[in-house]
């Protein structure tokens, strides 16, 4: 009966753990100005953050984890999602770069961010 009665409890997704926004940020050398600019957060928000007098959640507290671990990753998607101009070349794994015969370059495709 205890079985059952676990299973009708509703789901509680685990709680990410805080960031440090503050060290965050200083460990990518930027300014606030700058930090808030690429990433999109407003900038009382993030001095609300770094000033501990709120905290981050939900999709924000995802974000700045995904940040933490993959910056360049985040950098490169916000970019092409903002300025459809840039056009980079085909990963390694596209059956386009194989086709076409064009060679990939990690550093040519990353000096762009």
């Amino acid at each position: 009966m205890r079985d059952l009665a676990e299973l009708l409890e509703p789901y509680k997704p685990p709680r990410a753990p805080p960031v440090d926004v503050a060290a965050l940020r200083m460990r990518l050398r930027m300014s606030q100005l700058t930090f808030t600019r690429t990433f999109g957060f407003p900038l009382t928000t993030l001095r609300h953050w770094e000033q501990r007098t709120r905290r981050p959640s939900g999709a924000a507290l995802v974000l700045l984890h995904v940040i933490q671990h993959h910056p360049g990753i985040v950098r490169l998607t916000l970019m092409r999602v903002r300025n459809r101009r840039y056009h980079l070349p085909a990963a390694p794994d596209d059956p386009r770069t194989r086709r076409t015969g064009r060679r990939f370059h990690l550093r040519a495709w990353l000096g762009r961010l």
